[in-house]
């Protein structure tokens, strides 16, 4: 391999267009990604020109997708030059034949040549019927070699992640890369994703934050800002009453029944409730315009696939409480038939409102259980 030697997975980040901000492959009926097929044409043609630019490995992927084939031994047949020359580069020449097929000439392996595994003899017997203008011996080797080929190409693939990602015989979540980040997200198995509320190929695009620990607030926030596109702030330690069952009740002793939890200062507390600040945090958007308010309201899709990616990342380690705030010039007067009480029922004020809104504010668990 040379330092000019094309790199398909540069060409490919050249070529293909910018993705999305969610994560996600659009995929033909015969699971070949979008944009594949244009990307292995353009660089077709330089590796029918200048093979000897290229190496194995992408030449051969270039023309495995050009020919939309699933199986390398379906878009190739290899070939071996007789004599044993060095060879200057991996790949010799490619050519096309009348079937959409591509002859593939490499030196570097087969059974004879100069790579070959067999013993010397047999290319020069190779040789010697080539002198005769008798190609049969060498088209009966390539032949012998074609399987061992095409298995050594696809093998290649196992130190390329971005080819197991883009097999159109895999799903891109299938793969032996997205196994491993799913691992380090802490969802590695089916079971484990089937209970998110997001994607597998959403995970996969946030797999860097998602492995990273400790959890932390600003993490989650900037994930949020990309799934959202917009302002998100969280404010730890949010507040929230509990109530204690009463089995978890200060009570003091009593004739024919003990006292429990009742030590001023340690775990006593008045009340059926208390206060808890450690298991809960406020996750404040905006502010939006009103139009964006509203597509975060709770019966919007949008709201929920946002909670999902919080519930992903904090995995049961605390809850979220979710504050929209409205711009002040955006704040709609409430009117009869389109107010939503509680969501979007604001007074109107003289002369107009000079400060953003932070009054709607939901609870995550409440929305989960009336959902479920």
């Amino acid at each position: 391999m040379n330092d000019g030697t094309p790199d398909i997975a540069r060409a490919s980040a050249d070529t293909a267009p910018a993705p999305a901000v969610t994560p996600g492959i659009e995929r033909r009926d015969d699971q070949t990604p979008v944009g594949v097929r244009t990307l292995a044409g353009s660089l077709l043609a330089q590796v029918l020109e200048e093979p000897a630019r290229f190496s194995f490995d992408a030449a051969v992927e270039i023309i495995r997708r050009a020919h939309a084939s699933r199986d390398v031994s379906d878009a190739v047949q290899f070939k071996t030059p007789p004599g044993l020359a060095t060879p200057a580069s991996d790949v010799l020449s490619v050519k096309a034949r009348g079937d959409g097929r591509h002859d593939v000439t490499t030196a570097f392996s087969g059974l004879t040549g100069h790579g070959g595994t067999m013993p010397r003899p047999y290319t020069a017997l190779v040789d010697e019927e080539h002198r005769k203008r008798s190609p049969a011996l060498s088209a009966f080797m390539e032949v012998l070699a074609q399987r061992g080929m095409a298995q050594f190409a696809e093998a290649g693939a196992k130190y390329h992640p971005h080819r197991q990602h883009e097999d159109p015989r895999l799903r891109p979540e299938k793969s032996a890369f997205a196994r491993a980040l799913f691992a380090l997200t802490g969802y590695e198995s089916d079971r484990d994703r089937q209970r998110l509320a997001i994607s597998p190929l959403q995970l996969l695009y946030f797999s860097g934050t998602f492995a990273s620990w400790p959890r932390s607030s600003e993490r989650l926030a900037s994930l949020l800002r990309e799934w959202l596109a917009t302002n998100v702030q969280i404010e730890q330690f949010s507040g929230v009453w509990r109530t204690l069952d009463p089995d978890q009740q200060s009570a003091l002793p009593a004739p024919g029944r003990d006292g429990q939890f009742s030590q001023l200062g340690v775990d006593a507390a008045i009340g059926q409730q208390t206060w808890d600040v450690n298991t809960r945090i406020n996750i404040v958007i905006g502010p939006l315009s009103y139009t964006d308010f509203e597509s975060l309201l709770p019966d919007k899709k949008r709201l929920q696939e946002a909670l999902g990616v919080v519930a992903a990342y904090l995995d049961d380690q605390a809850e979220a409480a979710v504050t929209l705030s409205v711009k002040s010039n955006d704040v709609p007067d409430a009117r009869i038939g389109e107010a939503r009480l509680g969501w979007t029922s604001w007074l109107g004020i003289s002369g107009g409102r000079e400060d953003d809104v932070f009054d709607v504010v939901f609870d995550s668990a409440a929305l989960a259980a009336a959902q479920a």
